[in-house]
C-alpha cells in the first residue's frame, strides 16, 4: 500500500492517461493545447513520471516464450507470426500491489444502489471512473480534508433520508439490527465483529430517543461512512515467503471481482462464495467469472471500462470543440458520437474479434450525426448500423468520426500529436519516452496546422519523441478535428497523409500512405493485442502496469487475447488467474 497524501484529480486532458503520458513527453504544451494551463500541464508530468519513470523494485528478470502461433507476448514483441520471439518479464512481481483503494464515486453510487435500492448523488469527492480516472488514481487517493468528509456526509444522510429498513418507516431495535445482519458484510466486504454491529446498535439507540427517522439517519450514516466502506482492502491474509506475496482471503478476492466487474460490491451470489469459501476453488471461481459476464450489468461496466482505454470518455464531458470553427458541432452531435460507439463497442466486445477493432467498416448514427457527417439516408433518433464501402471509413475504430474527434484536444484545429501518440501509447505500448525541452511556442512557425507539426518533426530538439508518434497523426490528417473526412486543407491544399514510422519496431518501421496501412499493421501479428492486454488489464484492477516492468503472470493473459481475440475470454483469464489471487507484499 502507498501512502496518499491527497486526491489525484483529473485537469484538461487528464481523462487519458494514455494521452498525457507522452503529451508531457515532448514539446506540444503550447498554443491550442488543452494542456497549456499550468495545472494540466503538472498532471500531465505528473502522470508521465507515475506511469513510466517508476523503476523495479525486483532485481531479477525472466525471459518468457509463448506458444499459439509461436510468437511472443510483451508489449515489444515484434514479429508477425512464424518463428517465437523471447522477451522479459519479471517472475516474481504480481499484477497488482497489496494496497487499501479509496472508492471512485462511481463505486460509491453503485454500491450504495445495490446495497440499499437508492440513487444517491455524489460529487467529485473522490476520482470518479466516468472518464477522469486512469488506472492507479485511486490506489493515490484518500479522503483528508473536511470538505471531501462533508461529501460522504451529504451522500449518506440522502441514503438515509429514502431508506425504509424492513419495508417500514417506523423501525425499531430488532428490524435494524436484522437489516444490518443481512447488509453490513456486504458492505464492509468482510465479517463482522459483534461489537462491531454492537456499536452501531448503540448509535440507533441513541437516535431513538429523538426518533425512528434520526436513529435510522445515525446508523446509516455509521456504516457508510466507516472506512470499510470507503475503502476497499487487497492485504490478503499471509504472505507467501517464496514469492513475496500474499493471497487474497475470499472476502477480499469477492471485492476484487465485484469492482472489476461491477464497479460495486459483490453481488449476492457472489458473496454467498466468498462466505463459504468456496470461491476461491478454480470450478467455482471459473462458473462465477461465466454467471457475470453474462449479466447485462457486467457488461456496460466492462464496456465503459473499454471505452475509457480506447479514450472514447472523453465525448461525455462538456462540448469539447470550439463553435466558431465548428459552429454545427453541437452537444447533441457529440453525445449522438459518444452513444453510437457505445452501441459499437457493445458489439466488438461481445460478438466480434479484437482484430476488428482495426478492419471494420461499421459505425452507428442517428439522423443528428448522419447529417452532420453527410451520411445519407438515416432517419430519426434511432441508431443505424452503417457499412462503409471506400476508403473514408476502413480503418476501423481509427476511422470513426467518434475515436477522431476524442482524441483530437485541441478545439478548433487538427491535433496531429495527440491523435498519435493516443495511437502509438494504447496500442504499441512504447517505452519511457525522454523528458522535453522545449515548448511548442520555440519551434512551431507561421503556416498551416499540418506544417507547424512539420517544423516540430524537423527540429532537433522535439524530433526525437515527435518522430515516434506524430507519424500516427499524419496518417489521419484527411480526419478534421471532429472526424470529418477531407481531401483538402482549411487553405486548400491537398492533403498529404502519408508517413514514415521509425523506432517503434520492425513490424510497423517504413513508410505508409495513410491511417489505413496503419490499421493493416495493427490487425496483423499480435502486438497490438499485447498491448491491449497490459492497458485493458491495468483498467480492470485500478492499477497502471508499466510496459517495462511487466510481470510474467500478464503472458497468459496477452496469450488468451492474442489467439481467441475474444474481450469476454480476456476478463475470464484475469479473475481466475491464480495471479488475480495475490498481490505483491507491502
Amino acid at each position: 500500500m502507498r501512502p496518499a497524501d491527497h486526491l489525484v484529480r483529473s485537469q484538461g486532458a487528464g481523462a487519458s492517461y494514455a494521452i498525457t503520458r507522452l503529451s508531457y513527453a515532448c514539446c506540444l504544451m503550447g498554443r491550442g493545447s488543452r494542456l497549456g494551463t499550468i495545472g494540466a500541464c503538472l498532471l500531465a508530468g505528473a502522470l508521465a513520471l507515475v506511469a513510466c519513470g517508476r523503476s523495479s523494485k525486483h532485481g531479477n528478470s525472466s525471459t518468457a516464450t509463448t506458444g499459439g502461433e509461436g510468437t511472443s507476448a510483451g508489449a515489444n514483441a515484434g514479429g508477425q507470426g512464424g518463428a517465437p520471439t523471447t522477451v522479459s518479464c519479471e517472475p516474481d512481481a504480481q499484477l497488482s500491489p497489496s494496497r487499501v483503494l479509496l472508492l471512485s464515486d462511481r463505486q460509491f453510487r453503485n454500491a450504495v444502489r445495490d446495497l440499499f435500492g437508492v440513487d444517491v448523488l455524489l460529487t467529485a469527492a473522490a476520482p470518479d471512473a466516468e472518464g477522469s480516472t486512469w488506472p492507479g488514481a485511486l490506489e493515490e487517493a484518500s479522503v483528508h480534508t473536511v470538505e471531501l468528509a462533508k461529501q460522504y456526509h451529504l451522500a449518506a444522510g440522502q441514503v438515509a433520508g429514502q431508506l425504509e429498513p424492513c419495508g417500514k418507516a417506523a423501525v425499531d431495535a430488532e428490524c435494524m439490527r436484522q437489516f444490518l445482519s443481512d447488509t453490513l458484510e456486504r458492505a464492509w466486504r468482510r465479517p463482522v465483529e459483534p461489537e462491531e454491529l454492537a456499536s452501531i446498535m448503540s448509535l440507533f439507540d441513541a437516535g431513538l430517543k429523538v426518533s425512528p427517522k434520526a436513529a435510522v439517519s445515525v446508523a446509516v450514516r455509521a456504516v457508510l461512512e466507516s472506512g470499510s466502506f470507503l475503502y476497499r482492502t487487497e492485504l490478503g491474509a499471509a504472505a507467501r515467503a517464496d514469492a513475496g506475496a500474499v493471497t487474497l482471503t475470499p472476502y477480499e478476492l469477492a471485492a476484487a471481482i465485484g469492482f472489476t466487474f461491477l464497479d460495486s460490491v459483490p453481488d449476492d451470489e457472489l458473496w454467498a462464495k466468498a462466505v463459504d469459501g468456496s470461491l476461491t476453488d478454480p470450478d467455482v471461481l471459473a462458473a462465477e467469472a461465466d454467471r457475470l459476464l453474462a449479466l447485462p450489468a457486467v457488461r456496460d461496466n466492462l464496456r465503459k471500462k473499454v471505452s475509457s482505454y480506447l479514450g472514447l470518455e472523453e465525448l461525455r464531458r462538456a462540448h469539447t470543440k470550439d463553435v466558431l470553427v465548428f459552429p454545427d458541432y453541437s452537444e447533441e452531435v457529440q453525445s449522438g458520437l459518444y452513444e453510437g460507439s457505445q452501441l459499437f463497442l457493445d458489439e466488438l466486445l461481445w460478438h466480434g474479434n479484437f482484430s476488428e477493432l482495426f478492419t471494420t467498416r461499421r459505425l452507428y448514427a442517428n439522423e443528428a450525426v448522419a447529417a452532420f457527417y453527410g451520411i445519407p439516408n438515416v432517419r430519426g433518433a434511432a441508431y443505424a448500423a452503417l457499412d462503409f464501402d471506400g476508403d473514408e471509413r476502413r480503418a476501423g475504430l481509427l476511422s470513426q468520426p467518434a475515436f477522431l474527434a476524442a482524441t483530437n484536444l485541441r478545439r478548433n484545429s487538427e491535433d496531429i500529436s495527440h491523435r498519435g501518440a493516443f495511437v502509438l501509447n494504447a496500442f504499441l505500448c512504447p517505452p519511457t519516452l525522454p523528458p522535453a525541452h522545449a515548448t511548442s511556442d520555440t519551434v512551431l512557425g507561421p503556416g498551416s496546422v499540418q506544417q507547424e507539426w512539420r517544423n516540430l518533426n524537423e527540429n532537433v530538439t522535439c524530433s526525437s519523441c515527435h518522430g515516434l508518434f506524430d507519424p500516427f497523426g499524419f496518417a489521419m490528417e484527411k480526419y478534421d478535428a471532429v472526424g470529418r473526412y477531407r481531401t483538402v486543407d482549411e487553405t486548400g491544399v491537398p492533403i498529404d497523409a502519408s508517413a514514415t514510422i521509425r523506432d517503434v519496431g520492425p513490424d510497423f518501421d517504413g513508410a505508409v500512405a495513410d491511417i489505413n496501412e496503419v490499421a493493416a499493421k495493427l490487425s496483423q501479428g499480435r502486438r497490438a493485442a499485447d498491448c491491449a492486454a497490459i492497458r485493458l488489464t491495468s483498467y480492470a484492477l485500478d492499477h497502471l502496469l508499466s510496459p517495462e516492468h511487466l510481470p510474467c503472470a500478464l503472458t497468459p493473459l496477452q496469450n488468451e487475447l492474442a489467439t481467441s481475440g475474444s474481450f469476454s475470454e480476456l476478463f475470464k483469464a484475469l479473475v481466475t488467474s491464480p495471479a488475480f489471487l495475490t498481490r505483491e507484499a507491502p
